[in-house]
């Protein structure tokens, strides 16, 4: 009876003795060599990194991981000698489980991806009054910047008008900006009483325009101006007239994707469409009640809501990220990570409340529970914006555990989102690089042949 068999793996010759190919028989190893003649040499075309694993496992009983070996191969591979991956070592299990959770990951957000773009190059999902062919050209001119030169010029001028009617939007919002009433908007102020402060109205006008103070001229005296509201207000033309402009250009650029888009379903699948829909909605919203309602433009009540407005104008900078692939990793992180990071808010809220309730029935600066929780959420974040602080020692002695707990627990929970975001970005970015580097070599492989060439 052979005691010893040699086993040939990928040229690497290998003598195993008996004794330790019996302790699996099952195995595919010892199959091979139990059925194999006295002094014939097995031969195995197989990986040798990974057999030398599994070798390692028959002597020492231990099943690793080659550092060198994808763990998705080696689970594959192992399945050839006989074995499954609940025989891998509890200290390789871990680094398995890191890798499927990474790899589950960076499938979802292929996925992801794929749903991005998969409406945007077929041909033959483009139908209407337009051949397909022009409007794929069309759709991926103002969709996909990296498309043509007229594709990145289109890509450009968008982003410049989005920072023109941002820093207007919040321009617009200063009161150095603001510019005196004319007698129109006056009349328009006061409604049925404006003949009542016309003289005044007047007074001011020329007042505005560098005249005098010459009260006994117009009829006024100062305790009508004293109750006149002189100070009032309206927004600068030229500025208003700018972010016309921009939701001109807006409306322009969102109907010819609404145009040509090859599904209307899919298109409103994307948050950001759906933010382009509801900015353009809002400026038209905005221009309407200052035509519809011209005499309730200048009550308080309108200004309120238009400064609510134009909050909602400025989610147009989420334009930006559109051809980012950051910030598209960092959208899909967060989703991707919801339960992470509600675990986290979770844990902080739990250690705010526990250290609020200590804090105010340590320390009299508390007036209520609630302003005591605001106290704590802000120390935890190390913001401390200073509003209330405990001036009692126990008081203090809670902002130091509600402080330093408040530390760790950030610091031990916020990983779980940040490793996810950089491996994903890793990836992404990877593969963005290859998808580059095939498109420079189909340009470079490509030659004109001489009949081309004339």
């Amino acid at each position: 009876m052979t005691e010893k068999f040699t086993v040939n793996v990928s040229g690497r010759k290998f003598e195993i003795s008996r004794h330790l190919l019996e302790k699996f028989p099952e195995s595919t190893l010892t199959n091979k060599c139990f059925a194999a003649g006295e002094n014939e040499e097995i031969f195995l075309e197989r990986p040798l990194s990974a057999f030398e694993a599994i070798l390692e496992f028959y002597q020492t009983g231990d099943l690793h991981v080659p550092g060198s070996r994808c763990c998705n191969g080696f689970t594959e591979e192992i399945k050839f000698w006989g074995f499954c991956e609940s025989d891998i070592s509890t200290c390789c299990q871990r680094k398995l489980a890191s890798f499927r959770s990474g790899q589950r990951d960076l499938n979802e957000y292929e996925k992801y991806e794929m749903t991005y773009t998969n409406y945007s190059i077929r041909e033959t999902s483009f139908c209407g009054f337009m051949s397909g062919k022009w409007r794929s050209v069309a759709w991926n001119v103002l969709d996909n910047c990296s498309y043509n030169i007229f594709a990145k010029v289109l890509y450009v001028v968008s982003i410049l008008v989005v920072l023109t009617s941002t820093i207007t939007t919040i321009l617009l919002t200063h009161v150095i900006f603001d510019e005196h009433l004319s007698p129109e908007g006056w009349k328009l102020y006061f409604g049925d009483t404006y003949k009542d402060h016309k003289h005044i109205v007047e007074f001011i006008t020329q007042l505005h325009n560098g005249g005098t103070k010459n009260y006994s001229a117009f009829n006024v005296t100062k305790e009508e101006l004293e109750e006149f509201p002189i100070e009032f207000r309206v927004k600068s033309i030229p500025l208003t007239s700018t972010r016309y402009c921009c939701t001109a250009f807006f409306t322009i650029e969102l109907i010819l994707r609404l145009v040509f888009c090859p599904s209307l379903k899919l298109f409103f699948k994307f948050a950001l469409n759906i933010i382009d829909v509801l900015a353009v909605t809002v400026a038209y919203v905005d221009i309407c009640l200052n035509q519809i309602s011209q005499k309730e433009a200048y009550s308080s009540n309108y200004y309120d809501f238009v400064q609510l407005l134009q909050v909602l104008r400025l989610l147009r900078l989420f334009r930006l990220t559109r051809n980012i692939t950051g910030a598209r990793v960092l959208v899909f992180a967060v989703k991707n990570s919801v339960k992470e990071l509600f675990f986290m808010f979770i844990l902080l809220s739990i250690n705010a409340v526990l250290c609020a309730t200590l804090a105010y029935c340590f320390d009299d600066n508390f007036d209520n529970l609630s302003y005591a929780i605001w106290w704590a959420f802000i120390t935890m974040t190390t913001v401390g914006y200073g509003d209330v602080v405990p001036s009692s020692i126990g008081g203090r002695i809670v902002g130091v555990v509600c402080a330093s707990t408040g530390i760790v627990l950030i610091a031990l929970t916020i990983p779980l989102f940040v490793n996810s975001f950089l491996a994903i970005y890793t990836f992404a970015l990877s593969k963005e690089l290859v998808e580059k580097n095939e498109m420079k070599l189909h340009a470079q492989d490509y030659r004109p042949t001489e009949k081309e060439n004339g």
